[in-house]
């Protein structure tokens, strides 16, 4: 669960590193998938992102666990987001770390985008 004040990991090759999020979209806390509205608060030096600047995010990896229809329920280690635009389309070309499938049916441009590895479990299988 992402509340207000809660600092998330950036897996995108955006730039940031860490981000705090300072509101949440339609309820009280956010799971993944869910659209976040964060403060960037650590950037690398050799990035176009500003620290402070602000951007929408999409919840990708939460510590608290989800539970699938299926009946697994799936936590990570970290809290994380990807940086999108306005229109909900990732700044970055690429991913980091490994994200909850669950978004992909949720975002088609991020599941195309950023999801690779779930696309290559596809191709790999």
């Amino acid at each position: 669960m992402i509340y207000k004040e809660t600092v998330l990991k950036v897996v995108d090759s955006s730039g940031a590193k860490k981000a705090r999020c300072f509101q949440v979209y339609k309820k009280a806390y956010a799971s993944v998938g869910d659209v976040i509205k964060v403060s960037v608060i650590s950037v690398d030096p050799a990035s176009k992102i500003k620290k402070g600047t602000i951007y929408k995010a999409i919840v990708v990896q939460t510590v608290s666990s989800i539970a699938r229809k299926n009946g697994i329920r799936l936590s990570f280690n970290q809290n994380s987001a990807i940086l999108v635009d306005e229109k909900l389309e990732p700044i970055s070309k690429r991913g980091i770390d490994y994200v909850a499938m669950d978004i992909a049916p949720k975002y088609r441009v991020i599941s195309k985008g950023v999801v690779w590895r779930i696309n290559l479990k596809k191709a790999i299988k």
